[in-house]
């Protein structure tokens, strides 16, 4: 079936050549791909094998954090968060201590209060070392991108996180140059 649209179209079996209009100039960048296989066969692969792994485990060491300000004041609040791990009306033994791993001060009380608290706390780092302090016999979670700092509405550090009477509250604890 031939559809016609009404439009002239000219057919030849002789293609001409048109010639040349203005001055033509050969082009001055280089092509990019064969840029990239040039710099890609400098490079030995166990080079760029080694640099991709040594970056990996740079990050996984010292994960980027978020900052938040130490707490100044001791404050106790509920979170904004309901818990539903939990049925209601039951309490939980275990605790969150969210630290900024980068404070020595911080660093401290949570050794102390890990010590103190025999296994009822988790430490999770909103900034710092987690591999470095797990090295040491110190378990320690990283809260990535402050996720769980966004949805518990921690503010400050150190914050300890418990559950009483079905509802999850916060503890921002004060640092002393002594913890």
């Amino acid at each position: 079936m031939t559809v016609s649209l009404g439009v002239p179209i000219a057919c030849s079996d002789t293609a001409g050549d048109l010639g040349v209009i203005g001055r033509l100039y050969p082009i001055s960048e280089p092509d990019l791909l064969a840029v990239i296989q040039q710099r890609l066969q400098q490079l030995p692969l166990q080079t760029l094998l080694q640099q991709g792994y040594s970056a990996a485990r740079a990050r996984a060491a010292t994960p980027p954090g978020i900052r938040l300000p130490v707490v100044q004041q001791a404050a106790t609040r509920a979170a904004t968060l309901i818990p539903t791990a939990l049925p209601h009306g039951r309490d939980s033994t275990r605790q969150l201590l969210f630290i900024d791993g980068t404070d020595a001060r911080q660093l401290r009380l949570a050794e102390r209060q890990l010590r103190e608290a025999a296994g009822r706390i988790k430490l999770v780092l909103v900034a710092g070392a987690p591999l470095a302090l797990r090295s040491r016999g110190i378990p320690a979670w990283f809260d990535q991108q402050g996720a769980l700092t966004r949805r518990l509405g921690i503010q400050r550090v150190p914050a300890l996180v418990y559950m009483r009477d079905g509802r999850l509250y916060i503890d921002e604890q004060p640092v002393h140059d002594h913890d």
